[in-house]
């Protein structure tokens, strides 16, 4: 058993996301750099770090000796906050969708969707990082038991504010139908419902981690608990809906429906969109 796990890590599992993920990253530069959609830029980032979480995983789990503390420290910490940055990547495109279709139709006015959401996504990022590394390093039940309430802090966090992002988009989609009329909306519908998809994937990540580390027991120092000391649940339940989160918008590419600029709007547009929405 390799040190620090609490069950035999699948080498192979970890080694397969992580070629999983480094393709979607690929694919998604593909579709960036020749757009120069930069918009898209937190999305690999998020994929990255994916990337590096699953071979730091992958070299954990091959050590049956030695230590394992930095590859641990490193793969937790990465596979814990990248959600967060696919989270923001949304925040992002929606922000950016309801300013060019139509910011008036917002419950959340347009020019604060993306500076609301992202700050409370930094806020989560900083606890469930800080929260991952500690618990990761820490060998005293007090230190983990601190590092469990600081990640689980973040996660509620997350849950919420991600919740109250689709409350606000779904608002939102409800109203340019009904003001806009579907002819108009309806170009966007893939994006949306990819999205939705993406948004609904992340919030089963977020409750499945926060049920997971709350379900955190001890006997002695020893973690204990289900979740904690079984691994196909860490991958039915994150990495498989995070790797959906992310090959969706390989799919449905967010920049071949929003502008690539800001201040562009469907009214009064700053720039010749040569290109169509794809459908």
């Amino acid at each position: 058993m390799a040190r620090g796990y609490s069950y035999n890590p699948s080498e192979a599992a970890a080694g397969i996301f992580a070629a999983l993920f480094g393709i979607t990253a690929l694919v998604h530069m593909v579709q960036m750099i020749p757009k120069k959609a930069w918009v898209m830029s937190i999305l690999i980032l998020a994929t990255l770090m994916e990337v590096l979480g699953y071979v730091t995983r992958l070299i954990a789990s091959t050590k049956e000796t030695g230590s394992t503390r930095t590859p641990r420290i490193i793969s937790e910490t990465m596979l814990v906050i990248a959600p967060a940055f696919l989270a923001a990547q949304n925040y992002m495109v929606v922000g950016r969708l309801i300013s060019f279709v139509g910011g008036d139709l917002a419950v959340i006015p347009d020019r604060w969707i993306t500076k609301v959401f992202v700050t409370a996504d930094i806020v989560c990022i900083i606890t469930q990082g800080l929260g991952a590394a500690v618990l990761t390093s820490s060998d005293s039940k007090s230190r983990i038991e601190l590092a469990r309430g600081i990640l689980l802090a973040g996660l509620v966090i997350q849950i919420i504010t991600f919740g109250v992002f689709l409350i606000t988009t779904v608002l939102f989609d409800v109203r340019a139908q009904r003001s806009k009329g579907q002819s108009v909306v309806q170009p966007f519908r893939r994006l949306f419902i990819a999205i939705y998809l993406a948004g609904a994937l992340i919030t089963i990540r977020s409750i499945f981690r926060a049920a997971e580390f709350g379900s955190l027991k001890f006997d002695g120092i020893q973690q204990t608990g289900y979740l904690i000391t079984h691994e196909w649940p860490f991958y039915f339940f994150d990495s498989v809906p995070i790797f959906i989160s992310t090959a969706v918008f390989n799919i449905i590419y967010p920049s071949n429906y929003i502008p690539l600029r800001k201040g562009v709007t469907m009214d009064n547009r700053h720039e010749l969109v040569t290109r169509e929405v794809t459908v």
